[in-house]
């Protein structure tokens, strides 16, 4: 059975074991130049529904002015979808500094779903960077950088990222009062983007355990094992751990949990198993090849094998790649590890009879 519970303390995720650093965290495979060019999806082509009436929900902001702009000529490479929305110049200072996008998804979506395609569109592959716009005879062009895509945390949310190492440009979206906010522009633009959450949250705080949006198909990953019960995480220790998730910047989405033989046990600590599922996005080709290198490093590990699925297995450690999903499970001690393994090899069990995530 799944149990809700309250985590007070700091999860000990698996990429921790080895120390900051190690090579879990991959570099997406991006062969393209610096720069490229694209011709941006103009609006009515697109169909999109400008709505001015969003622009009511931006949150005041000390020493911020969002202006008014044109709807966006890169529609097509902003949204997977047909939305309403709205885009303001962000000034800082009297300067522009990028622009904001805020988006209504479309009546006829379910929220989840928007969130769904917001999400695998942004991760599919490196994100075009707008650099600017060059009119020409045909048309209006826009002059964009390639940047990876990844999850990182900005001002306590989960933020999709796009950042052009060159220069610091980038692409930022997150999710909040059912809204998409994008923001793009300078590297000056991403302290924008931790005010405009922190004032977001002030507005109205995320739910504790609000973390379907990072989460996705893998909150239907749980194994119902008899006689161990699980602690979910609130957002707040994920947001803290995510630099340290087990796939790093190739992750599509992730999920974390403790896993107790008490039911009255509501923290995550040295008497627990900790689990991680990733899905590894398709832009990290070699991820196998380096997760089960950052594998073998840790003590005691070796090759072996739960059932018919091949594992990496050391002293307080297990982990695996199946169906394009990393997975770990990890204890403080290897007495506790031990304590685990009837419970690790159910687990590994149901995981290798569920279907593939698309």
């Amino acid at each position: 059975m799944k149990w809700r519970a309250v985590c007070v303390c700091a999860v000990m995720l698996l990429a921790a074991c080895a120390g900051e650093g190690d090579g879990v965290l991959l570099d997406p495979a991006d062969d393209r130049g610096s720069t490229t060019t694209s011709v941006g999806t103009s609006i009515k082509e697109a169909g999109t529904r400008h709505d001015p009436s969003l622009a009511a929900e931006i949150p005041a902001i000390d020493g911020v002015v969002f202006s008014r702009a044109d709807p966006p000529d890169n529609y097509g490479d902003l949204l997977p979808v047909e939305c309403y929305l709205v885009r303001r110049v962000i000034e800082v200072g009297g300067a522009p500094r990028g622009f904001l996008t805020v988006v209504a998804p479309p009546s006829e979506m379910a929220y989840e779903e928007f969130e769904d395609a917001v999400v695998d569109a942004f991760l599919a592959g490196p994100v075009d960077v707008a650099a600017g716009e060059v009119e020409g005879e045909g048309g209006t062009t826009m002059v964009s950088n390639p940047a990876p895509p990844r999850w990182a945390t900005h001002g306590d949310e989960f933020v999709l990222e796009a950042v052009v190492a060159q220069d610091g440009s980038g692409r930022w979206a997150w999710f909040w009062n059912t809204r998409l906010w994008i923001v793009e522009g300078s590297a000056d633009s991403q302290p924008v983007v931790e005010q405009l959450v922190r004032a977001q949250h002030q507005l109205a705080p995320p739910e504790d355990y609000d973390t379907l949006v990072i989460a996705g198909e893998l909150t239907g990953r749980f194994a119902d094992v008899a006689d161990y019960w699980y602690i979910d995480l609130p957002r707040s220790d994920l947001i803290s751990n995510l630099p340290d998730a087990v796939a790093g910047t190739c992750m599509d989405q992730w999920l974390v949990f403790g896993v107790a033989t008490d039911p009255e046990d509501l923290l995550v600590d040295a008497d627990n198993l900790v689990v991680e599922l990733a899905v590894v996005g398709s832009r990290c080709a070699n991820f196998p090849q380096d997760f089960r290198a950052f594998l073998m490093g840790l003590p005691g590990a070796h090759d072996g094998s739960i059932g018919a699925t091949p594992v990496v297995i050391g002293d307080q450690a297990v982990g695996w790649v199946e169906d394009g999903i990393a997975f770990a499970a990890s204890a403080d001690s290897p007495a506790t590890f031990a304590t685990y393994r009837p419970f690790i090899e159910a687990f590994v069990q149901y995981q290798a009879d569920q279907p593939a995530i698309d």
